[in-house]
């Protein structure tokens, strides 16, 4: 896990870069121009040494004079299997080496082979070109911009490439505050910044590198539905998932778990714990704990790390902690933090590193590949309808309602959201929009660009008929998967901590989604593949478990304790700093009555979370 930056330009690259990343790669750095038909290449790197720390994988990376250079960040899991295919001589025992050898052997097509999360770069002089991917679900991120005068910029964070008078991208902050929504596209809230798509690839050639349209290199196969009865997709899912496991626990340096306490999490705590139990090594796994009413997970946290032989820490973070830290965590970040998870998060991370931690195992992508979200009883209940499983949808609708608090309206309005021409819904949607936000927002800045629509609402996200599958596949691509990889990666490099999330192995989300619905959802059970295969290893009051808390973290409870005035203060200041986007009396007038003990509402946090972004990086609206 580290850090990459890379420019092409006419003219030389300034001394020293404009915003280094030491954070993201504390154990070396790196730096080497080039000049080539005109161009001249700046290829910078910070590296958290993973595997092989030694100095001979420092980066940027060449294997022979002359050849191809590399500047890396991520993990290929199956490097040892790649080395032994590719043959030669290696000088390294780690994978940037085998990585920049398949790319000598194959080109571009080396992205087939690779089992990893990455995003890279590879100066390759013989070809006269660029070439730069990210991996298939976006889990390392790659960001761009191109200046007027026709330079790139690459790097691992926006911060990096922002250039001077950062202005804001008013489409994206207007999804961000109206629905929260953050990378579901191309862009960022920053105008002219953008970012490369998980599973996709830009070449550049120097010869005219002005042009380069990025391409996809990776889209999730064809719906071929599993034909195996269950019992044998839970051995296949339990043999894919021990050997992903296994692959992700390879490492030159001491590793730990993030446990929440939910059913991904402690199946990797648990299937680690029976991998490892040979070796004697001390495993650590951390827990974020609230005693809220409804929050604390720690029992199951308690009871999992038990099983799996791991010692527990837990940390409570609370709302002081969040008025001193969110600031550094938008730095961080890079963009408005969207909820009091993220803080969590990082809180979570400096413990990790505290407790002399370099990577940290994390369950990301559970819920979106197995239909654990209550975003997938509706299409799950209408593929029963639509197949006249009659007797079947009534027990469902049951379960759902005593199992998970899923009432009848609940009901009603999920299959109304699927069963209404997309028309009608959208045109309801757009006029509900219209009349719910007025009040705190300006009308020219709300509809500047026609009446905003929801994201999951845009023309082309759903098929006609919504199926658990382009669920799972809306979520991995755009809704939940992409924003929670954003917070987990900043996370965790602001502590220089590797993050690996083993649910996204692309070979474990081809399984998943081939299987049928009720290998994943049956009786108000959910994910009930993996903890049919998971049976021996997971504690059973975690696998029995109906309730789904995701990583929740009492927002309404430290905004309303408010220290030291510090929500009361952003309110203000969002108001007074922003007036092209904020109705000031309207949003003052809803934080007064949450304050007096009226209902929370979502865009008294996101205000906040805008006004700390736009004085962080001195933002334009």
């Amino acid at each position: 896990m580290c850090g990459i930056y890379v420019r092409i330009a006419s003219e030389p690259g300034p001394a020293g870069l404009t915003c280094p990343v030491p954070h993201r790669g504390p154990d070396a750095s790196g730096r080497l121009d080039f000049k080539i038909l005109g161009s001249h290449v700046t290829l910078a790197h910070w590296r958290l040494g993973i595997l092989d720390p030694r100095p001979g994988s420092d980066q940027p990376f060449q294997r022979k004079e002359g050849g191809p250079v590399i500047v890396f960040n991520g993990e290929i899991y199956n490097y040892l299997e790649l080395r032994r295919r590719i043959g030669g001589d290696f000088r390294t025992t780690g994978d940037t080496e085998v990585l920049l050898a398949a790319y000598e052997k194959w080109g571009a097509g080396c992205l087939e082979h690779l089992r990893g999360m990455f995003a890279f770069v590879v100066f390759d002089p013989g070809n006269r070109r660029i070439f730069l991917a990210r991996d298939r679900f976006g889990i390392k991120p790659l960001y761009f911009r191109k200046d007027s005068a026709g330079a790139w910029e690459f790097g691992s964070e926006i911060k990096q490439v922002l250039g001077s008078s950062p202005r804001a991208n008013t489409n994206l902050v207007r999804d961000f505050l109206l629905f929260g929504a953050q990378d579901h596209t191309a862009g960022t809230l920053f105008a002219g910044v953008e970012q490369l798509r998980g599973g996709e690839y830009l070449e550049i050639d120097l010869a005219k590198p002005g042009t380069a349209t990025p391409r996809q290199w990776y889209s999730i196969p064809a719906e071929g539905k599993y034909a195996g009865e269950f019992e044998q997709a839970v051995r296949r899912f339990r043999n894919c998932f021990f050997d992903m496991i296994g692959m992700h626990l390879r490492s030159d340096v001491p590793l730990g778990f993030c446990l929440s306490g939910g059913m991904d999490s402690s199946a990797i705590v648990c299937t680690a714990g029976a991998l490892l139990r040979e070796t004697g090594n001390k495993r650590i796994a951390i827990n974020c704990r609230y005693e809220a009413d409804g929050l604390d997970e720690h029992a199951y946290a308690r009871a999992a790390a038990a099983l799996s032989g791991s010692d527990l820490d837990v940390i409570s973070p609370d709302a002081t902690g969040l008025s001193e830290d969110l600031a550094r965590v938008t730095w961080h970040q890079d963009e408005p933090v969207n909820n009091a998870s993220v803080f969590s998060q990082y809180r979570v991370f400096a413990e990790a590193r505290r407790r002399g931690l370099k990577v940290m195992l994390d369950g990301q992508g559970g819920d979106e590949l197995l239909a654990s979200y209550p975003q997938f009883f509706g299409p799950y209940l209408l593929g029963l309808l639509t197949q006249g499983r009659l007797p079947s949808f009534f027990e469902e609708v049951a379960h759902f309602r005593n199992d998970h608090g899923w009432g009848f309206m609940d009901t009603l309005r999920s299959l109304a959201l699927w069963f209404t021409p997309r028309p009608v819904f959208a045109a309801a949607k757009r006029l509900g929009n219209r009349t719910s936000v007025q009040s705190w927002a300006r009308k020219d800045f709300l509809l500047g660009n026609g009446t905003p629509v929801p994201p999951w609402q845009s023309p082309g996200r759903l098929e006609t008929r919504a199926t658990t599958r382009s669920m799972s596949i809306l979520m991995l691509r755009q809704l939940t998967l992409p924003m929670l990889l954003h917070w987990e990666d900043r996370n965790s490099m602001a502590h220089s901590i590797e993050s690996r999330v083993p649910f996204l192995d692309h070979e474990l989300v081809e399984l998943a989604l081939s299987l049928p619905d009720d290998f994943k959802i049956r009786k108000g059970v959910t994910k009930r593949v993996l903890k049919s295969a998971l049976r021996d290893l997971v504690p059973p009051t975690i696998a029995a478990r109906r309730d789904k808390m995701g990583f929740a973290t009492p927002d309404e409870i430290w905004m309303r304790q408010n220290p030291g005035n510090f929500f009361g203060d952003l309110i203000t200041a969002a108001a007074d700093e922003n007036p092209a986007i904020f109705d000031g009396p309207g949003l003052t007038q809803i934080w007064k009555k949450f304050e007096a003990g009226g209902p929370y509402t979502k865009i008294l946090w996101r205000a906040c979370a805008f006004a700390i972004w736009a004085r962080t990086f001195h933002v334009k609206v």
